[in-house]
């Protein structure tokens, strides 16, 4: 038999109707959980509000936080924004 390797979030929305865990091939694979956010390194606010937040949870604070963090705030065009952004592997300055 083959080996292969499955990566995924299981809170995420399902691909087909059933989830996963609910194939009879579910049981053939040996599960390794990932407990450290690396992406979020440094920052327990972020890494705070990606776990409520995967897990169904928001409220006033959190689009408060989100939109504090809005790149068009003034309604800026896509085109400017992405501009920058491709800009950025440079410098890593917008």
């Amino acid at each position: 038999m083959g080996s292969g390797i499955l990566v995924g979030d299981l809170l995420q929305l399902t691909v087909g109707q059933d989830r996963v865990y609910h194939s009879n091939l579910w049981y053939k694979f040996q599960r390794v959980e990932l407990c450290e956010n690396i992406r979020a390194k440094g920052d327990q606010i972020h890494i705070d509000h990606l776990e409520k937040w995967r897990n169904g949870i928001i409220n006033e604070d959190d689009l408060h936080f989100l939109k504090e963090r809005e790149i068009c705030p003034n309604g800026l065009e896509k085109k400017i924004v992405a501009e920058k952004f491709i800009g950025l592997g440079d410098s890593g300055r917008i």
